[in-house]
Order: C-alpha cells, then structure tokens, then sequence
C-alpha cells in the first residue's frame, strides 16, 4: 500500500484535486486501485447542496483520472506523451452521506 506523502511524490496533483489517499494495489502496467477518503469539510460541500451534502459526480471522473495519471507515471511512461482514453462508463455509486465515507477506485489500462 502506498500513502499520500509517497502518491504526492509521483502525482503532480494537490488539495483539492488530489484524489487519492492511497494506492491499494498496483499491477504494473495496466491496474491500480485507489482509495480517497471524503471528508465533510471539503470545500465543494459548502456550495453543492450544502443541507445534505452530496459530491458533484464529476469529481468521480476526475478521480478516475487521476488513478490513471499515476497508473502512467509509475509505470514510466512521460505523463504529458501519452493519452489516457476513457471508454464506457463507470460503475459509480454515489455514497449517501459524506462522513466517513471513501471512493474505491479501480482503473485498467
């Protein structure tokens, strides 16, 4: 398992974009499963139905592609050199609550 101080090293990405927490498994070259944890206090939750909060979809995609930058950089390849194609859709299922809860992410090449 990776944390986010080694994930930091390897990803460009900061708060309040850096999706990922850790790297649960990685499977050079073509799998990697990821997990950020949702806090309550993020940001997008003041602005985005702030009564109930609920995270924006998008941010799931974007988490997707986040595990599929680091999925490129790990692997070697020059990050900016190469195209990362999402096909199809993915299963998401979007938590009810915020507290306590993660996003579990896994991406193939």
């Amino acid at each position: 398992m990776m944390e986010k101080e080694e994930i930091k090293k390897i990803l460009p990405h900061r708060e309040p974009l850096l999706l990922v927490d850790r790297v649960t498994e990685l499977q050079l070259p073509d799998r990697i499963e990821a997990e950020v944890d949702i806090q309550k206090d993020w940001q997008i939750f003041q602005g985005h139905f702030p009564e109930q909060p609920i995270l924006p979809g998008i941010l799931y995609y974007g988490k997707y592609g986040t595990d599929s930058r680091y999925l490129v950089i790990a692997f070697g390849t020059e990050p900016w050199k190469t195209a990362i194609i999402f096909s199809g859709k993915p299963d998401a299922v979007l938590p009810s609550g915020v507290s306590g809860s993660a996003i579990v992410s896994e991406c193939h090449s």
